[in-house]
């Protein structure tokens, strides 16, 4: 009699058991599967989000924009009419900007007739910067979201025609717009590369400098330490 009443509770927990593991199963499927269709739609969203982006980027045979510029004296400009003063160039950086400094130096040597073809259009997220006080230089005054839209990233550069439509664009990357620029015979991408690596050598130079003055001023404390007795 005891034998059967065991047998009976051990199969009732045993089921139970089973239930239970059945159900935890059935909820950390559930829960697999969600997280599952939750990435896909995020990945199809930022798929979409990037397509959008795409579209409204601009690239070869797109017209300029009607965007707002103002120069250092508070003169305004629109983006679209450059070419009409004699722009062939347009020039997008950041003044905080690394990747545009070595172009933006190497633009800056050329002669002025040649420079005069160039519009250097300067922007900062979330904020206005003023344009420098130089000719042919302009802030983006409008808000950095319309930036966005037009380009990828900076430095970037435009080749526009008289009718301000873009025969080449190069977007987001110093060396695409090094490349556009030295196909067009504007600068020369060996002499880019050599300033480029230049700096980095100073910066190099410039580290190990800073290191050794350190693990000197370090000994020489030891050095007064012990001298001292302490």
């Amino acid at each position: 009699m005891l034998d059967s009443r065991l047998t009976a509770r051990v199969a009732v927990a045993t089921a139970v058991i089973l239930l239970a593991l059945q159900l935890f199963g059935r909820s950390r499927q559930e829960r697999t599967f969600a997280r599952m269709r939750s990435l896909q739609d995020s990945l199809i969203k930022n798929e979409q989000d990037d397509a959008q982006t795409r579209a409204t980027l601009l690239q070869d045979g797109d017209s300029l924009p009607d965007v707002r510029l103002q120069t250092a004296t508070g003169e305004r400009m629109n983006f679209g009419a450059l070419p009409a003063s004699g722009v062939k160039y347009i020039y997008v950086y950041r003044q905080d900007c690394s990747a545009c400094k070595i172009l933006d130096m190497v633009l800056r040597r050329l002669p002025k007739s040649e420079q005069d073809s160039i519009a250097f259009v300067t922007f900062q997220p979330d904020s206005t910067v003023p344009a420098e006080p130089l000719p042919r230089h302009y802030s983006w005054v409008q808000s950095a979201a319309s930036h966005g839209r037009y380009f990828r990233w900076v430095p970037s550069v435009l080749v526009v025609d008289s009718n301000g439509r873009i025969v080449s664009a190069a977007q987001g990357s110093s060396i695409s717009a090094t490349n556009l620029l030295d196909l067009y015979g504007v600068v020369r991408k060996r002499e880019v590369d050599s300033l480029a690596a230049w700096q980095s050598h100073l910066i190099k130079v410039n580290s190990i400098t800073v290191g050794e003055r350190r693990a000197t001023g370090s000994h020489a404390n030891q050095g007064s330490a012990r001298a001292s007795g302490l």
